[in-house]
């Protein structure tokens, strides 16, 4: 996918009341941005933020944060949330291989992964999952929107990882795409 640059996106972001700045000092205190202590589930690379934003509405019960690394994207999720704000819902602009450096063990309890980029760039963000997990073991979903077979593949070698589900998307798009699903893995206490 080719992004253009839009001109003010990262100003627009450094100015949004919705957008964490230097989220690295929110570590192990994610709570205290929210106006409730609840359960937070993050999204690594979450687009335009049709997804989290749907989820948001849906579950005034937990918090989200969406992560996106290119500003122009994001601008889009923060135009959007101007238009319809959401008080259980923030985003970051970072890149998903920073994760560990911004979220403390125990901190996350659901991650989506909607926006599939490289398998190396997976590979980072799972074994940064797994030290965090190994630090507080506890239960955690992974969900992955639209996988390729190398990401299936690389899931099904992790030992900690156990398969859940497969939900069938093919019927929500026109042309029947194999890819169009959701796989569930999960890390077990």
């Amino acid at each position: 996918m080719r992004l253009r640059n839009i001109p003010g996106a990262d100003a627009a972001i450094t100015e949004s009341v919705y957008c964490i700045k230097s989220p690295e000092t929110h570590k192990g205190h994610w709570q205290e941005i929210f106006p409730s202590q609840q359960p937070l589930h993050i999204e690594i690379g979450m687009g335009k933020g049709r997804f989290m934003m749907d989820l948001a509405a849906a579950h005034p019960d937990i918090n989200y944060l969406g992560i996106e690394r290119y500003s122009s994207v994001l601008l889009r999720a923060l135009q959007k949330m101007e238009e319809n704000p959401l008080p259980n819902l923030f985003f970051i602009c970072m890149d998903a291989a920073d994760v560990a450096e911004v979220f403390d063990h125990g901190e996350v309890d659901r991650i989506y992964f909607f926006n599939p980029f490289s398998l190396e760039l997976l590979k980072r963000v799972v074994d940064r999952i797994l030290d965090s997990y190994y630090a507080n073991l506890r239960e955690m979903q992974l969900f992955f929107y639209y996988p390729t077979d190398e990401y299936i593949s690389y899931m099904m070698t992790v030992d900690e990882l156990m398969f859940v589900d497969e939900i069938d998307c093919k019927d929500l798009f026109p042309g029947n795409d194999p890819r169009e699903k959701i796989v569930i893995f999960e890390l077990k206490k």
